[in-house]
């Protein structure tokens, strides 16, 4: 399964819904930050991380939250309401030692 990015768009009327984190050049909506606890980043191997290093995350997650809004009828696909998924992982994998442009190949199909 390719990767898709995550990356939010400014609405039509410019607004911009994202959150914006240090060293970040692009910008994602809330709730994309996985948070980890010490016993989490311990059992992961992954405690001598630093900020803006790049990692590949793989996991498995089941469906544990769905919530759908009424939309505008704007034609949008989903029939015009905005749906929102929520998952809760299970089991985690993280995989470091890449350096960014590596990372982003990997993650965004790069040469």
């Amino acid at each position: 399964m390719a990767l898709v990015s995550l990356a939010v768009k400014a609405d039509d009327d410019g607004a911009d819904k994202a959150v914006a984190y240090a060293g970040s050049e692009q910008k994602y909506g809330y709730g994309t930050t996985i948070r980890l606890e010490p016993e989490q980043v311990k059992a992961l191997g992954i405690d001598k991380l630093t900020a803006g290093q790049m990692v590949m995350v793989r996991a498995a997650a089941f469906v544990c939250q769905l919530s759908a809004a009424a939309g505008d009828g704007d034609g949008d696909e989903s029939g015009g309401g905005e749906v929102s998924v929520g998952l809760q992982l299970t089991q985690m994998e993280v995989a470091t030692g890449m350096g960014r442009g590596e990372a982003a190949g990997k993650l965004f199909g790069g040469d």
